[in-house]
């Protein structure tokens, strides 16, 4: 059965019970489950560091000399 994917405290807990309810040891469940959670909480941060960049473009915080009020 497929694991929760979710970093919230409810969601770990599940998936701990689900993974030592197929057999894995407590230890290696509970690192599974926390590992699952981080993958989920860096997907996330991820998108919101990366800068949005295009090329050959000037920063639209700047003015530019053709239209001032841009």
């Amino acid at each position: 059965m497929p694991l929760i994917q979710g970093n919230s405290e409810e969601g770990i807990h599940s998936n701990i019970k689900k993974l030592i309810g197929e057999g894995y040891k407590r230890k290696q469940a509970v690192a599974i489950a926390y590992s699952i959670a981080e993958k989920v909480k860096s997907k996330g941060d991820d998108i919101e560091k990366k800068p949005i960049q295009y090329k050959n473009c000037v920063d639209p915080k700047e003015e530019t000399q053709q239209f001032p009020y841009l």
